[in-house]
């Protein structure tokens, strides 16, 4: 850990000039002299992940330049490679991501792909999701209001 913040401030006073690492690099890091990168096997990456990376360069006063390598060329690759070429809003580009690579499964572990249990579309059903949480507090803080809906569950699980 320590050998990693040494090279890390070492490359923000511009004592390094080129840093290889891992997407750990994603969050957090800001170092005004960065202005390139370069992603190897970009395809693997979602397209939040890839616009998250390339927002690392160019902070300070020179344009920054990211480079998106890929040694696949699967169509779905290059969509997402094409999405990052032609867009640079980050709500957008997270739709696009959830749309073209799935939410995950929201009660398990998977990150991404199309869920075991679909709860709905997060964009388009957006207003019944909203009713949903508002009618699942209303359970949590008035139990007597859904008394046989709490009597349901007692059943199911004892």
């Amino acid at each position: 850990a320590k050998e990693k913040e040494s090279i890390m401030n070492d490359f923000a006073k511009g004592e390094i000039d080129i840093l290889v690492s891992t997407t750990i690099i994603e969050v957090g890091i800001d170092v005004h002299t960065a202005n390139t990168m370069i992603i190897y096997n970009a395809e693997m990456f979602g397209v939040s992940t890839l616009h998250q990376l390339r927002g690392r360069v160019g902070r300070g006063n020179t344009q920054g330049v990211c480079y998106l390598l890929s040694g696949q060329k699967t169509e779905e690759a290059m969509a997402r490679l094409t999405l990052m070429e032609s867009e640079s809003d980050g709500f957008k580009l997270s739709l696009m991501d959830l749309k073209q690579r799935g939410m995950g499964d929201i009660l398990g572990e998977r990150q991404s792909g199309l869920p075991h249990f679909i709860l709905g579309d997060i964009e388009t059903d957006q207003n019944i999701l909203v009713q949903a949480k508002l009618d699942a507090k209303k359970i949590v803080e008035d139990k007597d209001l859904y008394k046989n809906i709490e009597k349901h569950i007692e059943m199911m699980y004892n």
